[in-house]
């Protein structure tokens, strides 16, 4: 049982750190980002995944997971380093202008959905394999006959401890793939959306800081409704993906398009009134271009046979991070007021950017919180 719950560790954990890139993305979309060096116009290495970060009403779900990924750790360390494998981009250029270079970022976010995918069937097959050692239903008619002939050699004083510590293992197993998998294709898909160029592009927008009434949106979030469009085609058309799973991933990109959005927006460390209503108009128009006749219409010409995508997220989505812009116009006993009752809801970087004056007493309350 040793051996077999090495073996599924193994292969869950690459799985991971194939999508993650790296332990510091692992630890931030599991574990929370790094609130301790915050600067709110600074970009971390780590962007795509502060992005995604769950939140603290989010975390709370995920306690039995985070030990279950700590324990996996545990148990393989002394057999490989999973630092020596760090997921490659695959010479992708990192300019998001190309057409080429979204549809090969596209290639790569269904073979990282594919590759979470399998961790469901590999969990199964966990629980397959503990009912057939444990005595559970599946072991009256063994798979295979040798298998009979190793559970004979079982030595019974060790049998009881044993089957425990197996059935406890699946069990954390099959609870934590799930959420490793939608962790892990929310990464991959701020990736996809070149989050960190999205962020950069809006802290270059100089009109957040006039005192000047826009009429059209910013260059950005039609480049970034432009890119999910054509990832959509992309997905839809190649049929490598089963329609649930192509539907998952479409409700991770739109979700992860509007947590963009507010990340950025956070960032700004200057915004006018004026500005603030820019951003309004920035988020519409991003709902907008995620809806799915505007998504049909954008890839017409080139995906013309495909469905179109599911509403999914999207109208959640748009008031979550509609809802964070509006504060900026509530006076500040107002803005506390709303953080105390969104502490949850919210990264501690959000809420400071929304009063930094008082920061400290932000800090605080979102520590007990958490």
């Amino acid at each position: 049982s040793s051996a077999m719950m090495t073996l599924f560790d193994l292969y869950v954990l690459t799985v991971f750190r194939y999508c993650a890139g790296n332990q510091v993305n692992e630890d931030v979309i599991l574990f929370g980002r790094d609130t301790a060096d915050y600067s709110p116009a600074g970009v971390s290495f780590s962007v795509e995944a502060d992005t995604v970060s769950p939140t603290p009403s989010e975390r709370r779900q995920l306690v039995k997971t985070q030990q279950f990924l700590e324990q996996s750790r545990k148990r393989i360390s002394a057999m490989v380093n999973l630092d020596k494998f760090q997921s490659s981009s695959d010479g992708c250029p990192t300019s998001p202008r190309s057409k080429n270079v979204t549809i090969r970022s596209a290639m790569r976010l269904e073979r990282e959905v594919a590759a979470c995918c399998s961790c469901l069937f590999v969990s199964m097959l966990a629980d397959v394999a503990r009912s057939t050692l444990c005595g559970g239903a599946l072991s009256k008619e063994p798979l295979w006959d040798d298998l009979k002939d190793l559970k004979s050699t079982l030595s019974m004083e060790n049998r009881d401890g044993r089957e425990q510590s197996l059935r406890e293992y699946v069990c954390g197993l099959t609870a934590a793939t799930p959420h490793l998998l939608t962790l892990s294709v929310r990464l991959a898909a701020a990736e996809v959306s070149f989050s960190k160029q999205v962020v950069f592009e809006v802290l270059c927008v100089r009109s957040f800081e006039e005192h000047v009434i826009q009429e059209q949106s910013n260059t950005y979030v039609f480049n970034l409704c432009e890119r999910s469009a054509i990832i959509w085609g992309y997905l839809s058309s190649s049929m490598c993906l089963p329609p649930p799973i192509l539907v998952f991933t479409w409700d991770q990109i739109v979700r992860v398009a509007f947590l963009i959005l507010i990340e950025a927006f956070s960032k700004v460390s200057k915004c006018t009134t004026e500005g603030r209503s820019l951003m309004s108009m920035d988020l519409a128009t991003l709902s907008h271009g995620l809806m799915p006749d505007t998504i049909m219409e954008e890839i017409s010409d080139d995906y013309g046979h495909i469905n179109p995508p599911p509403n999914a997220c999207r109208t959640e989505m748009m008031m979550h991070v509609d809802t964070f812009v509006k504060v900026f116009y509530y006076p500040d006993s107002d803005k506390m007021s709303w953080i105390k009752e969104n502490l949850g809801n919210y990264h501690l970087q959000h809420f400071i950017s929304l009063l930094s004056s008082r920061a400290e007493e932000i800090r605080e309350m979102y520590k007990l919180q958490s």
